[in-house]
């Protein structure tokens, strides 16, 4: 009977082990099924349709045009500086003020000088009485000629000392040379200040001029009277249009450039001196080209692409609205359009916005009512 015992312990010891690896075996055999029947409805199932916006590829007439960024500068423009030196007694104008031509701004002090003219003056009245004196006894021999001659050259010299006092009295009086706006004075009255002592800055920017440079292949494709336009990041917004109105002859030997000036009118004052911005210089037109949005375009080392949209076929008969991806070749960019020189033919529909989640073959949905604006001189709003 004690023999027994471990012997029927060994045969349920078996039995459970046997139970428990039957378990686990029906259990793996389960998992498994369930695990194809996932995979199997999964591979059934269909990616919804991706919504997208979409572009129409149609001809159009294009400007052809060279880029530059210019230096703007005033039509005029000038540093008023002291011609003299002398102690300031006043200012007739505020910083950043609008003064006309001859507007007297800034009076140095002439007490002396308008002692000396009021001497000079006096000299130059007594030179012309003596010389009328002389003209009237000259016909009776009373004076002589060399006597006028004197007289003469006495008048004209008193009549030169007074006109050098007045010029003197003038350099220290301190005029607007044309009409414009002032900048930021730096004397105050009482100041005393040097010759050459700089004194306030005045500009007219009602007209303003743009300075580049373009190389030298664009020469034969530029002249005076061409129409350029320009924008600026310090006028947000607003495209100014000139004209090129002088062309430098001397081609740079460092860069083989040439300097190019553009006028450009400038009436709300918004373009400021020493500002730069960025000028196109409209070469000529071009037929026919096929441009569209830079959005739509997947740019990548291998090669740009588009999606192009079009009815597929899922493969069982049924079409479906879905997209093709292909290769394009690009040209200029002009605004929000970009040139197409292959790759797609007039009327293609291709995706403008969205093209990031695609891939070929996908179906997706047209939704134009959030289509993004596409133009070739877009306008930056000020938000």
């Amino acid at each position: 009977m004690a023999q027994q015992q471990p012997l029927m312990a060994s045969i349920l010891k078996s039995r459970t082990i046997w139970i428990a690896l039957a378990v686990i075996v029906g259990l793996g055999v389960t998992k498994t099924l369930q695990i194809r029947s996932a995979i199997s409805e999964h591979a059934n199932q269909k990616m919804p349709p991706q919504g997208v916006t979409s572009f129409i590829v149609t001809p159009r007439t294009v400007e052809t045009f060279a880029n530059a960024v210019a230096s703007l500068v005033p039509v005029q423009g000038a540093m008023l500086s002291a011609e003299e030196p002398g102690k300031i007694t006043k200012i007739n104008f505020e910083s950043g003020s609008l003064v006309k031509a001859g507007d007297v701004l800034v009076q140095l002090d002439t007490a002396v000088e308008e002692a000396q003219l009021k001497s000079a003056e006096a000299k130059a009245q007594l030179g012309q009485v003596n010389l009328r004196r002389i003209k009237l006894l000259r016909p009776t021999n009373a004076a002589s000629q060399s006597d006028l001659d004197a007289a003469q050259a006495q008048a004209q010299q008193a009549d030169a000392d007074a006109g050098a006092v007045r010029a003197q009295i003038a350099r220290k009086t301190i005029v607007a040379p044309f009409s414009g706006q002032t900048g930021i004075r730096t004397v105050n009255p009482g100041d005393f200040v040097m010759q050459g002592k700089e004194i306030v800055p005045l500009q007219d920017v009602a007209t303003m001029y743009g300075n580049f440079s373009l190389p030298q292949q664009m020469v034969p494709l530029v002249h005076v009277g061409q129409v350029v336009r320009l924008s600026s990041d310090g006028a947000p917004g607003e495209v100014f249009t000139g004209k090129i109105t002088a062309l430098d002859p001397q081609m740079s030997e460092a860069t083989r450039n040439f300097k190019v000036q553009a006028t450009f009118v400038n009436p709300n004052g918004k373009l400021r001196p020493g500002m730069f911005g960025t000028v196109n210089v409209v070469t000529g037109t071009k037929e026919n080209v096929l441009a569209i949005p830079n959005a739509a375009v997947s740019y990548a080392p291998y090669g740009n692409s588009v999606f192009v949209i079009a009815k597929l076929d899922d493969g069982h008969g049924v079409t479906y609205d879905g997209v093709e991806q292909r290769i394009v070749q690009l040209g200029a960019t002009r605004g929000d359009l970009v040139e197409v020189i292959s790759g797609l033919k007039a009327d293609d529909k291709i995706v403008s916005s969205g093209a990031f989640k695609l891939m070929p073959k996908m179906a997706i949905v047209e939704d134009n009512s959030v289509a993004p604006g596409s133009s070739a001189e877009p306008v930056v709003q000020d938000t």
